[in-house]
Order: C-alpha cells, then structure tokens, then sequence
C-alpha cells in the first residue's frame, strides 16, 4: 500500500511526499511517482489531490491509477469545499481562511482546487 503525499502522517507502510519528513520513505512529485506500471495493490491518499490544479487533476489520478495493480484499490480522501467555505460564512476566522487556502507554512502547502460531494 503506497500512502501518496503522507507528509508527517504516514497512515501505511509506505510513504511518498514531494518533501523529506520523518514518514515519508520516497520524496518523489506525486505528478510523477517513480513505481512500474501496475505495481501497488493499493493506492492511498488522503488531503493531497487539493494540492494541484483543478488543470492537473485527471492527469494526476490517471498517474495514480497507472501504477495501481489490476483489481487494485485507490482511496482518494480530500476536504469538503463547500462545506469549508459554509464554516467561513459563519465565522470568518483565520483559522477557516487555513482551512480552505491551506496552512501555507511551507511550499507547497496550499490547495489549488476543491472538492464537495454532491447527492444526486
């Protein structure tokens, strides 16, 4: 299981970021991941694809899904816009301008595009 863009927060055993932290095992642009095709039974990432364009998305999860084994599992966990952008609306902190635009502390530390579930 590869845990894409894991930062400080490795959930599995193998981690991948675009910087080198205490979990990340491969420091590698998740744009371009460094693993054969079909290779990873289970592809995880969890508050990563906010990262890039909204340009780059579907270029990104079709790298994602080259690398997954077939019959493989991808788990895609990202932030709820519209349910972060109602949080702001109701209490225009600081810490809800964080919570949509990223925490900005290091490069690259920031979301490019959002994402809300919708019921149809």
């Amino acid at each position: 299981m590869l845990d894409i863009g894991c930062g400080d927060n490795k959930k599995v055993d193998l981690g991948l970021d675009a910087r080198r932290t205490r979990s990340v095992d491969i420091v590698a642009d998740a744009r371009m991941l460094p693993s054969k095709n079909e290779s990873i039974d289970h592809v995880y990432s969890s508050n990563t694809i906010e990262h890039f364009s909204h340009l780059e998305v579907g270029i990104v999860v079709v790298e994602w899904v080259r690398i997954l084994k077939k019959g493989g599992v991808i788990e895609i966990l990202c932030p709820d816009l519209r349910a972060r952008a109602f949080l702001f609306f109701l209490s225009s902190s600081w810490q809800n301008v964080r919570n949509i635009y990223g925490g900005q502390d290091y490069t690259g530390n920031y979301q490019r595009c959002g994402f809300s579930f919708f019921a149809s």
